[in-house]
C-alpha cells in the first residue's frame, strides 16, 4: 500500500501561464500575475478541484 504524504505547502488555485498550468498559493499567484502584467501577458486563474501543493513553495524550500 502506498503511503499518502501530507501536503506541506497547500495551493489555493491554478494559474494558467503561457508555459502551462501552475498550482499556486495566494502569494505566488499574485507574484505570477504581477510578472505577467509587467510582460504584457494575460493569465487566467481558476480554483483547484483537488488538493495540491504550491509548486513554487516546494521549489523555494528545496533550493535554499
Amino acid at each position: 500500500m502506498k503511503k499518502i504524504e501530507k501536503i506541506k505547502y497547500p495551493a489555493t488555485c491554478v494559474v494558467h501561464t503561457p508555459s502551462g498550468a501552475v498550482n499556486c498559493c495566494e502569494k505566488h499567484a499574485l507574484q505570477l500575475s504581477s510578472l505577467a502584467s509587467a510582460m504584457g501577458w494575460h493569465m487566467n486563474r481558476t480554483a483547484l478541484t483537488e488538493e495540491a501543493e504550491c509548486s513554487n513553495c516546494v521549489y523555494e524550500k528545496e533550493n535554499q
